[in-house]
């Protein structure tokens, strides 16, 4: 059996690889409901939606563990925010763009009415990130399978960010050096929502909506995905990467009724033993371009356009085609966005002070 804090060490891991099965994962599962309207069961017990949930708990564990590491080793306040903006937002942007830019294609509403909506559609999804609610494009997909959806990947980055936030509260005040105060910490917002479930169910939705921009409660297993990927980092010194731990998750999974919070630790432990133990780790593969946030962000527009111009019914198909041109997109957005705008990391600062010390004439 092997411990992961001898594992993490190595600098040999699986994860762009589970990046982007998780991304390609997201796009299959989205085929069904954009496709057909409705999430089906390719088995009896097992729907088509479980390989986006744990695509996306996958995700965040896997950020959960990454974004705590990356805090923990540089405890620097400006450099984390600095990394998270560069390495999320403009990708984000380009795929807003992008969302607008296939809609003209298929609105049924004037040019100048769109663009007012496509104005509205951008400034609502920047606010989005941080308190406002969304707007969708006027007059696009209205007669899709799912309606007037230009981007329902797009959810989870706000529950995400509030995430970074947490890690930078938790490290500015030395909470994770203090370990009994990061546990009281949890004890307590889980009693929290505990009473508060106890006295209004639907008050805790509105209140977990409100803190991490999930949906309603059913979510929250997303940002516990990302605690528990926190928590296997802090605690990584007992934390075993073995394959029989691994199978009696799975078949707990399969075999046990479902449970959100099981399927939130089986997806979590599924991210570590796929990314560590050693007999796994393909080394050939490890240094893939980390395409999947482009996957994960482009396909879903990419899907409602092509069912919308080419009357796409079929899932499968949808699938396939959809992950060419989705693909095609990732690429030029890893290498010409994201991947530029990551070499900025460390020289923002430098620009900021360039820029102030620039007076007016």
């Amino acid at each position: 059996m092997h411990i992961l804090s001898k594992l993490e060490q190595d600098k040999f891991n699986n994860f762009n690889l589970i990046r982007l099965i998780a991304a390609v994962s997201v796009v299959f599962a989205h085929s069904f409901p954009l496709s057909l309207g409705f999430v089906p069961e390719l088995f009896p017990g097992f729907r088509t939606a479980y390989f986006g949930d744990m695509a996306v708990l996958s995700f965040f564990s896997l950020s959960g563990f990454l974004i705590t590491k990356s805090y923990c080793k540089n405890e620097n306040a400006y450099s984390f925010i600095e990394a998270r903006i560069l390495r999320l937002l403009p990708g984000y942007i380009l795929s807003l763009i992008y969302c607008i830019l296939l809609g003209l294609l298929v609105t049924s509403t004037n040019f100048y009415s769109y663009l007012l909506s496509a104005i509205e559609f951008f400034s609502k999804h920047i606010l989005y990130l941080s308190v406002n609610i969304p707007s969708s494009l006027l007059g696009v997909y209205s007669d899709n399978p799912a309606p007037n959806a230009s981007n329902g990947s797009l959810w989870s980055l706000p529950a995400e960010i509030r995430m970074y936030i947490l890690v930078l509260f938790l490290g500015f005040f030395q909470i994770f050096k203090k370990k009994y105060f990061l546990n009281l910490f949890f004890l307590s917002a889980c009693f929290l929502m505990y009473v508060i479930f106890l006295y209004d169910s639907h008050l805790l939705d509105r209140a977990i909506s409100f803190i991490l921009r999930v949906p309603f409660y059913a979510l929250i297993k997303f940002p516990l995905a990302f605690i528990i990927g926190m928590y296997a980092y802090l605690y990584k010194k007992y934390v075993p990467i073995s394959p029989v731990i691994f199978m009696g998750l799975i078949g707990a999974f399969f075999l046990l009724p479902y449970s959100l919070y099981l399927e939130t630790v089986v997806a979590s432990y599924t991210v570590l033993f796929l990314g560590f133990y050693p007999r796994l780790i393909i080394k050939k593969l490890i240094s893939i371009p980390d395409y999947s946030y482009g996957i994960y962000i482009f396909s879903y527009p990419t899907q409602q356009a092509l069912v919308s111009i080419l009357k796409i019914y079929d899932p499968y198909i949808l699938f396939a085609l959809s992950l060419c041109f989705t693909l095609f997109i990732a690429i030029f957005s890893w290498h010409y966005i994201e991947k530029p705008s990551l070499r900025l990391k460390g020289k923002t600062k430098n620009y900021l002070l360039f820029l102030k010390s620039i007076k007016p004439a």
